[in-house]
């Protein structure tokens, strides 16, 4: 069983695409019904199980995205489970996310400072540390690009907060900026990591999408400084890798 998670909009689906290419991968995206509910949440362990049993293949590969805080719980249930964690510039993640998703993040985040702790899937696992953080950041001139951000700086701050980056032979990070440049190399890396052999239809998948779209994307000072910051920490654990 693998999962792929990442951010909103970090690529997690360009790399669904890929994967979804070998004879020995099955995938169910998030909205697959067989793997997810209405709601977008993994069902559970026992439908879970039969689908990966009732595979004829070595790995089903699961995109649970509103999931992510309960990563090191998934790994902990499945033996044997790996994950890849997908990490995007956070500028051109929250570019991107505002394009698709328009205020939605900014609902989100507004929610959070009023009702946490509450039963949104952004609330559970926060520590109440980032949870009174994020109150100070959120006001009412708050533009939508930067609310994306913080959602950004959230959802990646679990990467740490469940202790993936010391389960190197469980969890792969994985830049989208190097799957889009080098998708031989990374893809190889990849299938390495899952123990197959790379297939050339896998890159084939991945198309020469621009990166740097948010390079003219000016975020609130605060929040750009954690998004930074957050960033770097996470270059640092991919770097360490190789």
């Amino acid at each position: 069983m693998l999962f792929v998670v990442g951010a909103p909009q970090s690529g997690t689906a360009l790399l669904l695409d890929a994967l979804d290419a070998h004879s020995d991968i099955r995938v169910h995206r998030q909205g697959d019904r067989r793997a997810f509910g209405r709601d977008g949440r993994l069902r559970d362990l026992a439908e879970r199980r039969r689908l990966v049993e009732g595979a004829r293949c070595r790995w089903v590969v699961f995109e649970p995205l509103l999931d992510l805080q309960h990563l090191d719980q998934l790994l902990d249930v499945h033996p044997g489970a790996r994950a890849v964690f997908v990490l995007r510039e956070p500028r051109d993640a929250a570019r991107s996310s505002f394009e698709q998703e328009g205020d939605a993040p900014l609902r989100s985040v507004r929610r959070l400072t009023r009702e946490y702790p509450c039963s949104h899937w952004t609330a559970e696992r926060l520590p109440e540390a980032r949870a009174d953080e994020l109150t100070g950041l959120v006001h009412p001139g708050l533009d939508g690009v930067s609310a994306a951000a913080l959602l950004w700086w959230l959802r990646n701050e679990i990467f740490f907060d469940v202790a993936l980056d010391v389960r190197h032979e469980e969890v792969l990070p994985v830049r989208y900026e190097s799957l889009v440049g080098e998708p031989e190399s990374e893809l190889a890396e990849l299938f390495a990591f899952l123990g197959l052999e790379p297939t050339p239809r896998a890159h084939h998948r991945i198309s020469d999408l621009p990166v740097g779209g948010g390079r003219d994307v000016v975020l609130e000072s605060e929040i750009d400084r954690r998004c930074r910051d957050l960033e770097q920490r996470l270059d640092a654990v991919i770097a360490a890798r190789s």
